[in-house]
């Protein structure tokens, strides 16, 4: 198998474990007692899951998974070192083609923030749809 897919795959495995832990820890915020409740109400597991305790854990788990992402997007530079072209990468082979190495690196670092405001922008406005959705802002 190629070293850069076998790097990748263990990549979305890391990845894949964060998300994980992620659903874990936000489907057991969601008191116990919120599916004893809807068993009272007459509802299945699945009916309870899918109207009671999913809608409450995806609350709790926006901004965990937000941050994910962000940390996910500022560590990709560390791909290049299995051959995968980024943002980073491409300004360090643009560096040393044309010798201007600071701007290169200020410009990244001003793309870096840049994509990191507008997601962080775009998040903020998921997670009021999304507590909104819930009743839990007016």
């Amino acid at each position: 198998m190629n070293n850069n897919l076998t790097a990748i795959i263990i990549l979305t495995l890391y990845a894949a474990a964060f998300l994980c832990e992620i659903v874990r820890g936000a489907l057991k915020a969601v008191d116990a007692k919120q599916l004893e409740a809807a068993h009272a109400l007459g509802m299945t597991k699945l009916s309870a899951y899918l109207r009671i305790i999913i809608p409450q854990a995806i609350i709790v788990a926006l901004p965990n998974y937000f941050n994910f992402f962000l940390a996910l997007l500022k560590g990709t530079s560390v791909v290049f070192t299995i051959s995968v072209v980024d943002i980073m990468s491409s300004a360090k082979l643009q560096a040393e083609y044309s010798y201007r190495f600071i701007e290169a690196y200020v410009l990244v670092g001003f793309i870096y923030i840049v994509l990191s405001l507008v997601f962080s922008k775009c998040f903020i406005a998921i997670e009021k749809n999304a507590k909104r959705h819930m009743g839990l802002v007016a």
